[in-house]
């Protein structure tokens, strides 16, 4: 599975409401990807954001 720009997957979240998985990377970004497609969405999210859960 392509991860680009994501290298080294170290991490994963996922939000099964949008379906969306949030993968922590070595490369230092967050990178999202479709779940049910397993495709990357292209715009890499900076490592240090953090998302919370919605209340």
């Amino acid at each position: 599975m392509e991860t680009a720009p994501c290298e080294s997957p170290s991490s994963m979240a996922m939000d099964a409401r949008q379906p969306r998985l949030f993968l922590g990377c070595r490369s230092k970004v967050m990178a999202v990807m479709n779940a049910d497609t397993g495709q990357v969405i292209p715009t890499p999210v900076p490592a240090s954001v953090r998302i919370f859960p919605a209340q």
